[in-house]
C-alpha cells in the first residue's frame, strides 16, 4: 500500500498550483502497511510542510495501483476519487494536471465524460449550485467532450457542504453546456 504525499503552490497568494509549494518536499510516495499509518504519515508531511487547505492536495491511498482511499487535511480517512493509474510512471506536466483533477491516466478523455462529469452534474444538480458563483480558483484547461466545456477549478474553501466527500482543497469538475 502507497500513499501521495503531495502539495501544490495556491493560487490566493500568487503561488504556481502546478508546482509543490515553495520550500516544501517534493511530491512522492510512501509505502505504509495500514490506512491509520496512512493518516499518520500525511499529518505529519502537512505539518512538517505548513500545509493548509489549499497547498494539500495529497493523501491518495492506492493498492495494486486502486486508490482504496483519500486522507483529508485533517488525517480523516475517507472514500477513495475515482481514478486508477501506474504510480511507478515518471510524472510529466500533462500527467501532473490530469492527476491533480483526479481522473487518472488513459484513457482520461472517457474517464472524464464518464466519470467526473456525471458526478461534478449530479453534484451541482443536487444541491442547486452554479458552478461558476460557488467556486473561485485557477483553471486547469477547457476540453470540449460530449456537448459540454469541461472546467477544473479549486474549489473554495467554504463552498462545499461539511457532509460533501470532497476535501476543502478537492479539485473538482465543473460543466457548462455549449451549442454544436
Amino acid at each position: 500500500m502507497k500513499v501521495e504525499l503531495a502539495s501544490c503552490g495556491n493560487p490566493d497568494h500568487f503561488q504556481d498550483p502546478n508546482q509543490p509549494m515553495y520550500g516544501c518536499e517534493d511530491n512522492h510516495y510512501i509505502t505504509v502497511k495500514t490506512l491509520e499509518e496512512a493518516s499518520i504519515v500525511c499529518r505529519n508531511f502537512i505539518e512538517r510542510n505548513f500545509l493548509g487547505g489549499g497547498n494539500w492536495i495529497g493523501g491518495k491511498v492506492y493498492e495494486n495501483n486502486d486508490c482504496i482511499a483519500q486522507i483529508s487535511i485533517t488525517g480523516k480517512i475517507m472514500p477513495p476519487v475515482l481514478e486508477k493509474r501506474n504510480i511507478n510512471d515518471d510524472m510529466t506536466d500533462d500527467k501532473k494536471i490530469l492527476i491533480a483533477i483526479g481522473v487518472g491516466d488513459a484513457p482520461v478523455r472517457e474517464e472524464i465524460e464518464n466519470a467526473g462529469l456525471e458526478l461534478a452534474k449530479a453534484y451541482f444538480k443536487k444541491n442547486q449550485l452554479n458552478p461558476y458563483n460557488c467556486f473561485k480558483g485557477i483553471l486547469y484547461g477547457d476540453d470540449e467532450l460530449g456537448g459540454y466545456w469541461v472546467k477544473a477549478e479549486i474549489a473554495a474553501n467554504k463552498a462545499l457542504p461539511r457532509d460533501s466527500r470532497y476535501d476543502n482543497s478537492e479539485i473538482i469538475l465543473t460543466y457548462t453546456t455549449v451549442d454544436k
